[in-house]
C-alpha cells in the first residue's frame, strides 16, 4: 500500500497498487529503463518492469461481458513501449470488405467504431497541463495511423443548438513512431514504438506526462480501458494517467470522487461501474439540494466542502442517468440548456489541475445551480429518486356509495374532500379514476353485483372482483375470487398538493412479487425483464442514449404493463396509467417487493385488468384503438437510406442514386416493394417517372419540425395572421421556436389544411407513404389550441401528428399508403405502424432491438419495423446478415442507415444470403397479411413474447430471446457472433421450418443456427407449403 494524506488537511486517500478502485487507475510509476527492446511476442509475464493495467472498464460505467485486455508499459532512453493483449475467442469475425484507410477517419468518431471495430487506441499527452495530445491507433488487421491533437480541455457547451464544440486547434498527421500487430491463439497484439523525440523529447523525461489506453470490440460494444470513462469521452482528456518513470512499477487508485493524485493535483473521477444510489446517498443529495444558495467556497468546512459536492453531484448524476435522464437539449429534455456531465467534470478538472480550487468550486456552483431546478422539475417530489415522504398526502377513505353503473368513494386529502370512482368497463377489469381524467374512455360499462361481506362490501362483473373497506386502515382490493391481485391502501396511494389543494402528482403503488416478469411501458431497449428497475416515461429523441448510452430511454413511452408471475399461484395483471404527463415507475429497486409509480399532473385514472397478459391487452386496444392493417405489399421488402447517402452518392441528382440501386435489385431478381427515398429525390419527377411500371413504390420523409413552420404557413394560408396558424406557442402566446425546433400544432382547428397543402405535391407525384419522424421534443411550457400544455401533451404529441398525417393521405389514397414513425403514444397503434429507431450497427444494436419490440408489442403495437443492419455507420457483413434474418421474420423488413444498406455492399456471400431471405419474405407477405388482419381484430400482435403467447406455460415467461411471429412461427433470432444458440420450444409437437423434421416441445435445446439458418418453428397442424421455400 501506498498512503497519502491531507488532501486539503482533512481528507485521507488510500492508494493501492495490488487492485483497481471503483474508480479505475488514476496514476502509475513505470519501472527502470528496459536494457533490451521488448518485442510483440514476449510474454505478458517478462514485462517485470511494467505497471499492471490488467482490470478494463467499459465507458460509461455500463455493466455487460467485456473480453479481457492486458496493457503493458516500458521505456529505455529512446522509446516508450506500449504492448496491448487482445483476448479474442472469434478471430474469424468478417471484417468490412470494403478497404477503408484509418488515417482518412481517425478524426471521425461518429463513425470509427463501426469502420474499424476491431481497435486499439494510445492517446498520450507529452504535458499534463497543456492541450496537445498524440493519438495512435492501430487495428486487428494491421492499418495504423497517428495524429497530434490539441483539443481543448473543456467542451464548449452550445446550449441553444443543444450540441457541443470541440475543435482541435491543431490536428496533423504523424509518422514518428512504429507499430506492429499480430495475431496469435485466441488473442491479437499490438506494440507500439514512440521515440520520446516524437513527444517532443530529446530522452526520457524526469517529470509527469499522461497516457490513456482505450480498446474497442464493437460487435459487443465493449469500448473499455483502465480508465473510467464517460460515454461520450473520445478520449477523456481530463483523465489521462498520470505517469512517472520510477525505479519499481506500480498502478495507483483512489476509491474518492475527488482524489488526490501522487503529484498532489486533485481530479474528479468517474466511476467504473454505475451503482444505483442507495435512500442515504439520496437523502445526502436532497439534503445538498435545500442548500446550494451557499457557496461552495464559504462552507463552514472548505477543506471537505468541494469533496463532498463532487461526491454528491456524481451520485446524482448517476442517478438520473440510471433512471433515463437526457443531459442534451436536443433529446426533448425538460432543460433550458445541455448538461453533459463530462462537460462539467472537464471544467472542474480543468481549474484543479491548475490549483485553481477556487475556481473550480465557482464552476461546480454555476453547474449545480442549473441542475438544481432541473431535477426539482423532473421528480414529482422534487427530489432526487421522489423520497419526501412528507411531500405526499395520504388519502383516507370515508364511504361508499353506489351510483349508477360506478361506485363512488368518498374521502379526504389533507382535510380536502376528494372522490374515486369505480367502475366496470364492458370486458373485463377495473377503472379507478380521481376528479381528473385522461384522454382515453371505455364506450361502455358493465353493470355489477354487489355482496356485503364482513365489514367489506364486494362488487363484481365479468369475473372481476373489488373489495373495499373503509375505516383507519382502509383498502381496495382488485382481484378475481379470493385472489387478490392489486390492493390499494393509505401507502399506496397518495397525493402531492399545490399550495392551494390542488393535485399536482399521484403516487400509486403495489405489491410486486422480485420473481415476476414485467413487460411494457412503451419501448424499452435495456432490459427484458423491467422488475427490480427504476424508468422514467418521457419521449426523446433517443439517439444519445440509444447509440452511445445505457439503451434506458425511449421514443415510445406507453404507461401500460404487464406483471406477469412465474409462479402458477400466482395472478397475473396489467395497469394501463391513463395519464399522458411524466410517469416514474420505481419497480423494486428502493423496495423489494414493491413497485411505485409517480404520475405528475392532477390526472388519476387507473386501467386494472387481474387477467392474463392477452386477455388484458385484447381489453386495452378496444379502449385506446386497434393496430391498422397495411396493404399487403407493405409486407414484402422494402429498401432505402439516408437523404445524406442518396446525395453522397449522386450529388447533383439524388433521384439518380435510388433509380440505379432500385433497378440493379430488379435485375437481381430480389423482391421489393418500396424505396425509402429520403431528401430531395422524392420530390423529383425522374424518381417518379423511372419507378413507373417496376412495382416499386416511392416513399418520402417528414418531420413536424421542419416544412411547416411560420413562413411555409403563411404561404400556405395566405390572409390568415401569423396569431391563428397552427403552431405551438408559449403560454404568454409568444410563438414557440428555437434554433433547431418549431412544431406544428396538431390540435388546431388550421392543422388539417396545412397538411392538406403540406402533402399535396408529394401525394399529387405518388408518394406511396413516408416516414413520420421526430415530434418527441415538444417543451413543458407549450400550449397548444385545445388548451392542454406541454407537460401534459409532451408524451402525447405524437397521437394528433400521426392522426393528421393518416387523414391527409387517406383521404388522397384511401387504404393504399404506409406511413411509419418513431415516436409514440398510447393508442398510436390504430393511426401507424411504428420503427425502432437509431440502433447501434452491432449485435448490442440487434439485441436491444428486439427487447424494445417485445416490450412495444405488449402494449398494443403489432406492426414495427428496425433499420435492417442498424443506423449509423457500417455492420459488418455477418451482423448484416444475422438482421436480415431477424427482419425477414419480423412484422415489416426495410433497409435505412446513414450508409449504403443494400446487400450487395456487403460482399457476394451477403448478397447471395440476401436474395434467399427476401425470397423467403415473398413467400410470407400472405400469412403476414393475414396475421395483421387478425391482430386489428384482437388487438394481439404479430410479435408475441413467450409470456403473451403461451400465459398458460409461467415457465416460458422469462424466455426474452425468441418469440412468435403471428400466430403459427416460433421465432429465435441469432443475437451474437456464435452459430449456435438455445431454443426452448413449448409444449406440443413444432415443425423445423427448414427441414420438416417434427420436435417434441416442452424442451430446451442447444441448435445449430450457422449463418442463413435461423432457427424457426411452425405450430403443429399448420400446413408447411404455406412457407416452405427449400422445397
Amino acid at each position: 500500500m501506498y498512503s497519502l494524506c491531507g488532501l486539503a488537511g482533512s481528507l485521507a486517500l488510500l492508494w493501492t497498487t495490488t487492485t483497481h478502485a471503483q474508480t479505475g487507475v488514476s496514476a502509475m510509476t513505470i519501472g527502470p529503463a528496459v536494457a533490451v527492446p521488448p518485442t510483440i511476442d514476449q510474454p505478458v509475464s517478462q514485462w517485470t518492469r511494467s505497471p499492471k493495467l490488467d482490470q478494463c472498464y467499459k465507458v460509461g460505467g455500463e455493466d455487460g461481458a467485456l473480453q479481457p485486455t492486458q496493457t503493458r508499459v516500458a521505456h529505455d532512453a529512446q522509446n516508450l513501449y506500449v504492448l496491448y493483449v487482445c483476448t479474442e475467442p472469434n478471430l474469424s469475425h468478417p471484417a468490412h470488405h470494403r478497404q477503408l484507410k484509418l488515417a482518412d477517419h481517425l478524426e471521425n468518431g461518429s463513425v470509427l467504431d463501426t469502420y474499424f471495430p476491431d481497435r486499439v487506441d494510445l492517446f498520450i499527452k507529452p504535458n499534463l497541463q497543456q492541450n496537445d495530445f498524440l493519438h495512435l491507433s492501430a487495428t486487428i488487421s494491421g492499418d495504423h495511423a497517428g495524429l497530434v491533437r490539441g483539443s481543448a480541455l473543456l467542451k464548449v457547451l452550445n446550449p441553444e443548438g443543444g450540441g457541443t464544440v470541440e475543435k482541435d486547434k491543431t490536428v496533423r498527421a504523424i509518422t514518428g513512431y512504429q507499430v506492429e500487430v499480430k495475431r496469435g491463439v485466441n488473442e491479437w497484439r499490438v506494440l507500439f514504438r514512440v521515440p520520446w523525440t516524437t513527444l517532443g523529447m530529446t530522452t526520457a523525461p524526469t517529470g509527469l506526462f499522461g497516457l490513456l489506453p482505450t480498446r474497442t470490440r464493437w460487435r459487443t460494444s465493449e469500448r473499455s480501458s483502465p480508465v473510467a470513462m464517460d460515454f461520450d469521452d473520445k478520449p477523456a482528456p481530463d483523465l489521462f494517467i498520470e505517469t512517472t518513470l520510477s525505479t519499481t512499477p506500480a498502478v495507483f487508485s483512489s476509491p474518492e470522487t475527488l482524489a488526490k493524485l501522487p503529484s498532489g493535483v486533485l481530479r474528479w473521477q468517474r466511476p467504473t461501474r454505475l451503482v444505483y444510489p442507495s435512500l442515504v446517498e439520496k437523502r445526502a443529495i436532497w439534503t445538498m439540494q435545500q442548500t446550494l444558495d451557499k457557496p461552495t467556497s464559504s462552507e463552514s468546512n472548505r477543506r471537505t466542502a468541494l469533496p463532498e459536492r463532487i461526491r454528491l453531484t456524481q451520485r446524482w448524476i448517476d442517478l438520473l442517468v440510471l433512471e433515463g435522464f437526457n443531459f442534451n437539449i436536443r433529446s426533448g429534455a425538460p432543460i433550458p440548456q445541455s448538461l453533459f456531465p463530462y462537460a462539467i467534470r472537464r471544467a472542474v478538472n480543468q481549474a484543479l489541475v491548475k490549483g485553481q480550487t477556487q475556481a473550480a468550486s465557482d464552476t461546480l456552483d454555476a453547474y449545480l445551480a442549473k441542475l438544481n431546478p432541473v431535477s426539482r422539475n423532473w421528480f414529482a417530489d422534487e427530489s432526487a429518486g421522489n423520497i419526501r415522504a412528507d411531500a405526499w398526502q395520504t388519502f383516507a377513505l370515508q364511504s361508499v356509495d353506489q351510483q349508477q353503473n360506478e361506485v363512488v368513494l368518498t374521502g379526504r386529502v389533507n382535510q380536502q374532500p376528494y372522490a374515486l370512482h369505480l367502475s366496470f368497463p364492458t370486458g373485463g377489469g377495473v377503472r379507478l379514476s380521481g376528479k381528473k381524467h385522461g384522454f382515453f374512455t371505455p364506450q361502455q360499462s358493465d353493470t355489477f353485483r354487489e355482496e356485503r361481506v364482513g365489514t367489506e362490501r364486494r362488487f363484481t362483473a365479468a369475473g372481476v372482483v373489488v373489495s373495499v373497506k373503509t375505516g383507519v386502515d382502509w383498502q381496495i382490493t382488485i382481484g378475481q375470487a379470493n385472489r387478490p391481485a392489486v390492493v390499494l391502501d393509505a401507502q399506496t396511494l397518495r397525493f402531492r398538493l399545490t399550495d392551494d389543494g390542488k393535485v399536482r402528482a399521484v403516487r400509486f403503488g403495489h405489491a410486486l412479487d422480485p420473481t415476476a416478469v414485467v413487460q411494457g411501458f412503451g419501448e424499452r431497449f435495456d432490459r427484458p425483464n423491467l422488475n427490480r428497475n427504476t424508468l422514467t416515461l418521457w419521449g426523446m429523441d433517443d439517439f444519445q442514449g440509444l447509440t452511445v448510452g445505457l439503451r434506458n430511454q425511449t421514443y415510445k413511452p406507453i404507461p401500460f404493463y404487464h406483471v406477469i408471475p412465474t409462479r402458477s399461484n400466482q395472478l397475473p395483471f396489467s395497469v394501463f396509467v391513463n395519464s399522458s404527463y411524466r410517469l416514474r415507475a420505481d419497480l423494486g429497486q428502493s423496495e423489494s417487493g414493491r413497485a411505485n409509480l409517480d404520475v405528475h399532473g392532477p390526472v388519476l385514472d387507473l386501467f386494472i385488468w387481474p387477467l392474463s397478459l392477452p386477455r388484458a391487452l385484447e381489453q386495452y386496444t378496444n379502449l385506446t384503438g386497434k393496430p391498422l392493417v397495411p396493404p399487403r405489399w407493405a409486407f414484402e421488402p422494402w429498401m432505402g437510406r439516408t437523404g445524406k447517402d442518396w446525395t453522397r452518392a449522386s450529388p447533383g441528382k439524388p433521384a439518380n442514386a435510388v433509380l440505379a440501386a432500385v433497378r440493379r435489385m430488379i435485375d437481381l431478381k430480389i423482391p421489393v416493394s418500396a424505396v425509402y427515398a429520403e431528401g430531395p429525390a422524392s420530390d423529383d419527377t425522374t424518381l417518379h417517372n423511372g419507378l413507373h411500371g417496376t412495382g416499386v413504390r416511392p416513399m418520402s420523409w417528414a418531420n413536424s419540425s421542419q416544412g411547416m413552420g411560420l413562413m411555409q404557413q403563411r404561404k400556405m394560408l395566405p390572409g390568415v395572421p401569423d396569431s391563428l396558424l397552427p403552431l405551438v406557442h408559449h403560454a404568454d402566446g409568444r410563438l414557440f421556436k428555437s434554433k433547431h425546433l418549431e412544431y406544428v400544432d396538431f390540435t388546431h382547428p388550421q392543422a388539417p389544411a396545412v397538411m392538406q397543402r403540406y402533402g399535396k405535391k408529394r401525394l399529387d407525384l405518388g408518394i406511396a407513404g413516408s416516414m413520420v419522424d421526430f415530434g418527441d421534443e415538444l417543451p413543458e411550457d407549450a400550449v397548444l389550441a385545445d388548451g392542454r400544455r406541454g407537460d401534459e401533451m409532451h408524451n402525447f404529441y405524437a397521437y394528433d401528428y400521426h392522426r393528421q398525417f393518416a387523414k391527409a393521405f387517406e383521404e388522397r389514397r384511401g387504404d393504399d399508403y404506409v406511413l411509419f414513425a418513431r415516436a409514440a403514444s398510447a393508442g398510436d397503434q390504430r393511426w401507424i405502424t411504428h420503427f425502432a429507431g437509431d440502433h447501434r450497427t452491432n449485435f448490442t444494436g440487434l439485441q436491444s432491438a428486439l427487447t424494445g419490440a417485445l416490450h412495444l408489442s405488449s402494449c398494443g403495437f403489432s406492426i414495427w419495423s428496425t433499420e435492417l443492419g442498424g443506423f449509423f455507420g457500417l455492420p459488418d457483413p455477418k451482423l448484416y446478415s444475422r438482421w436480415v434474418e431477424f427482419s425477414t421474420f419480423s412484422p415489416l423488413m426495410r433497409m435505412h442507415g446513414t450508409e449504403p444498406r443494400e446487400p450487395w455492399e456487403y460482399g457476394d456471400a451477403a448478397l447471395a444470403h440476401y436474395k434467399v431471405y427476401a425470397n423467403v419474405r415473398a413467400r410470407l407477405v400472405d400469412y403476414l397479411h393475414r396475421q395483421a388482419t387478425e391482430s386489428h381484430r384482437t388487438g394481439l400482435p404479430m410479435m408475441r413474447s413467450m409470456a403473451m403467447a403461451f400465459p398458460d406455460q409461467p415457465g416460458l415467461a422469462t424466455i426474452n430471446n425468441q418469440y412468435l411471429l403471428g400466430t403459427d412461427l416460433l421465432v429465435a433470432p441469432v443475437l451474437d457472433e456464435g452459430d449456435t444458440r438455445p431454443v426452448t420450444l413449448p409444449k406440443g409437437r413444432w415443425t423445423n421450418f427448414w427441414t420438416g423434421d417434427l420436435v417434441e416441445g416442452g424442451q430446451t435445446q442447444t441448435v445449430a443456427a450457422p449463418l442463413g439458418r435461423i432457427p424457426v418453428y411452425v405450430r403443429d397442424g399448420v400446413r408447411l407449403e404455406a412457407f416452405n421455400v427449400t422445397r
